[in-house]
């Protein structure tokens, strides 16, 4: 981790160039993107599919040339001397490499023949969110090991390198239920939603500041409970 001198703080001298000119920035995607999508005897529709990939960025050559540019507590990885940035990197983690990860995805539905009432469901299973542990670093913690005061300010650090720690899996399945009424040309259809069949209580978000003993990884929002909507669809 780098820390600015003091008499060097606030000081900018701006000169854009091109990344190239110092080192390789990389970052790509590797994965498998399958969609099915068919209409079955009967009146069954199936749609779906699932996703399954990792993410590499890479800017420990440009770091290497260019420390300043990395401030500790940068959620942004800067790709010259100044100004230009892509989202990325949080130092000193300049290379991560994401495991796979997979999405999937599914729709059903299906009429009834005769009574004409119309069953349909969505499946949805999503990987968990990528957990940080960010500790405000004081001049109490850094003076020991910097040899001298932070230049300005406390600064914020991830202790856990990203990409190496998630919540879990995320799952939530919706089931509809609806009549369905004829006259002439209009179409009306009476249905029950159910949201969250399961009443599933994934954790959305959580509280990512790190204070030894403190509230780090409590939960701060969940999936919305299990709910029921009634509604009326007229197609005419």
């Amino acid at each position: 981790m780098y820390n600015v001198i003091p008499s060097k703080v606030g000081q900018v001298q701006e000169f854009a160039q091109l990344t190239s000119n110092f080192a390789d920035a990389i970052e790509n995607w590797n994965g498998v993107d399958v969609a099915v999508n068919a209409r079955l005897r009967n009146g069954i529709t199936v749609e779906g599919g699932t996703s399954t990939g990792r993410r590499l960025q890479d800017n420990c050559a440009v770091r290497a040339v260019l420390p300043e540019t990395y401030p500790w507590a940068s959620i942004i990885l800067t790709q010259t001397t100044r100004g230009t940035t892509t989202a990325g990197l949080v130092s000193p983690y300049c290379r991560i490499v994401e495991p796979f990860k997979t999405s999937i995805r599914g729709l059903a539905t299906y009429v009834v023949p005769k009574v004409d009432i119309q069953l349909s469901g969505t499946w949805r299973s999503d990987p968990g969110i990528d957990l940080r542990a960010d500790y405000v670093v004081t001049n109490a913690v850094a003076a020991p090991s910097l040899g001298r005061n932070l230049s300005s300010g406390n600064v914020t650090v991830n202790l856990i390198p990203p990409a190496t720690f998630y919540s879990d899996r995320r799952n939530n399945l919706d089931f509809r239920v609806a009549k369905i009424f004829r006259h002439g040309r209009t179409r009306t259809q009476v249905g029950i939603d159910i949201y969250n069949v399961t009443n599933s209580d994934s954790v959305t978000t959580f509280n990512q500041n790190y204070v030894p003993n403190g509230a780090w990884l409590t939960p701060t929002g969940i999936q919305p409970a299990r709910y029921v909507k009634l509604n009326t669809q007229i197609d005419f």
